[in-house]
This record gives C-alpha cells, sequence and structure tokens, in this order.
C-alpha cells in the first residue's frame, strides 16, 4: 500500500508506504446480479520527508456493491467494486524544528471515505480461489494539529486474494449439463463445442 504525503505549513512532502490487510465476507449475486460485501481490516504506512517522520494507520470496516463476471476461460471471474470507507485513524508525526528539536504530535479521528477495486479471480476446485485486486482510495487522512496541517492521499493498494467459496456449484458454480443419450445429434452443441460433462 502506497500513499501521499503533504504538510503545508512546513512544505513537506512523502512517500508513504506499508501494508493493508482485510477478511472478507462477499455475497454474489446477493441483489439480481449485484454483489454485497462487508470487510473488517488494518493498514499501516510510514515514511519520512526532511523534517516530519509520519506513520499513519487505521482500523477499518468496508461497505462494499459490485457486480463479479466470467469471460473466457470459464475458470477466472473478474469483480468491479464500489466501496465506502468507516475507519478510525491514527497519525504520529515527529516534527523536526530550526533549532533541531523532535516534537512528536499524535493525531487521531474518524473517518468516512470511499474507494474503487478491481479484482481478478482464479478459481482452483469448486470452492478454492486465488487473486489480485487493485484499489484506489483518494484521501487517507486530512486533519489539522497544533496549527500543521498533515493529509496523506491517493493511495494505492495492490492485493493478494485467498478464499473459500461456500456453495461452490450453486449461483454459477459450473455444473455442466450431461450429454442425452440416444441417436446421435451432430448440430448438438454439447459435442459440437465439446461444452458437457460426458458421465
Amino acid at each position: 500500500m502506497t500513499a501521499d504525503y503533504a504538510e503545508q505549513t512546513d512544505a513537506q512532502k512523502a512517500t508513504l508506504s506499508g501494508t493493508n490487510r482485510a477478511l472478507s465476507y462477499r455475497a454474489t449475486e446477493a441483489i439480481s446480479f449485484v454483489d454485497l460485501g462487508l470487510e473488517w481490516g488494518t493498514y499501516a504506512v510510514s515514511g519520512a520527508s526532511n523534517l516530519h517522520e509520519v506513520e499513519v494507520s487505521s482500523d477499518y470496516v468496508n461497505l462494499l456493491v459490485g457486480v463479479t463476471f466470467r469471460l473466457f476461460p470459464g475458470w477466472v471471474q473478474y469483480s468491479l467494486d464500489y466501496g465506502y470507507r468507516l475507519g478510525v485513524d491514527r497519525v504520529k508525526l515527529d516534527r523536526t524544528t530550526s533549532s533541531g528539536k523532535v516534537n512528536r504530535h499524535k493525531i487521531g479521528g474518524f473517518s468516512e471515505e470511499p474507494f474503487t477495486r478491481f479484482g481478478i479471480r482464479f478459481l482452483l476446485g469448486q470452492n478454492l480461489f486465488v487473486g489480485l485486486g487493485a484499489e484506489q482510495q483518494s484521501q487517507l487522512f486530512d486533519k489539522s494539529k497544533d496549527s500543521m496541517y498533515p493529509a496523506a492521499r491517493s493511495a494505492k493498494s495492490t492485493l493478494l486474494i485467498l478464499g473459500y467459496r461456500f456453495g461452490g456449484r450453486g449461483a454459477g458454480g459450473g455444473v455442466l449439463p450431461k450429454v442425452r443419450s440416444g441417436n446421435l445429434n451432430y448440430n448438438d452443441p454439447c459435442r459440437t463445442h465439446l461444452l458437457c460433462d460426458p458421465s
């Protein structure tokens, strides 16, 4: 996870980097073709400029709506999500003054921010899957403290996804139709395109 840090009073800039971990539940096609999801997570990023050392962390809950679809091959799924993040943010800021003294500031607050995410998942059998995700959030933190205005924006996360699907053969789980018995039908798409389970 990365983000851009800026503080206008001291004209400081830095790139923050760290980790973003989450436990997610997703109900596929919960409302028509729309997925609903809920996540619990935490992130921690840090970095330093000429005068500032910054640590930004948060415990959050994500509310998600999105769509899941398949193109080709059938064991690959794609997802597009729009989420809303509710978090409790914490910032530790060590500020070096012109005299060389270091002042430590601690800032906390409650945040509400939207984000977007694109993901790709590879199905392993009926239930297990692995995947990758890319997330974009416009703002991590923006609060004032002691005449300073620290902000962390343009946050990007690259996610490794490990998961388990409950009821893998339902709701698009991929059950193939059986080849019909009897006389051969050479126009039968099951035989022509090998799309069916021959058993």
